[in-house]
């Protein structure tokens, strides 16, 4: 119902990269091990906010659940990896942010693993994403999991939060002419 405690956050700043279209800040972090969150509730979550220098001027974000553990090398062991994952946002009211609330990035969501035979890969991954408002702070909360012999447990988690606005060198279809 609320966001959870940070389990990594970004605690110095986070360096705004500019390319040819635009800035980004981005943050990644992946867990130590498959122990994180509650027994009950809660996964490895990630989170960039303040300490991290989030701008407030970012016009989108993108959040991402990942697979964080050894890679998976089979496809019956793919079939039987799931992601789980919920990404919040605390949004901004007003122009200095000294106002908001939190709300969720979409709805939680999960998916098991996508088995590719030729490159005998597997892939799990969520993405969250918005556009149009300021955020504070961004937290992505991500279970990862396996069954292996017969019960599910716990895996290591990877979570990757970017935010993004344009540098007004490039066209866009949505900017006005």
């Amino acid at each position: 119902t609320a966001p959870q405690n940070a389990d990594d956050f970004a605690s110095t700043p986070v360096p705004q990269v500019e390319t040819r279209c635009e800035y980004t800040q981005t943050f990644s972090a992946r867990s130590v091990g498959p122990s994180y969150g509650g027994a009950t509730c809660g996964g490895y979550t990630v989170v960039l906010g303040p300490m991290g220098d989030l701008k407030l001027n970012m016009k989108s974000v993108s959040l991402r659940a990942e697979w964080g553990d050894v890679p998976i090398t089979s496809a019956a062991a793919c079939a039987s990896a799931r992601i789980a994952a919920v990404a919040w946002g605390y949004r901004c009211d007003n122009d200095s942010c000294s106002e908001g609330n939190w709300e969720k990035i979409e709805l939680q969501r999960r998916t098991s693993g996508t088995w590719n035979p030729g490159s005998q890969s597997c892939t799990l991954r969520l993405s969250f994403g918005g556009a149009d408002h300021r955020y504070k702070t961004l937290n992505l909360d991500v279970i990862a999991t396996q069954v292996v012999n017969g019960s599910t447990v716990r895996k290591r988690a990877r979570g990757t939060i970017e935010a993004r606005r344009g540098n007004g060198q490039c066209y866009s279809a949505s900017a006005p002419r």
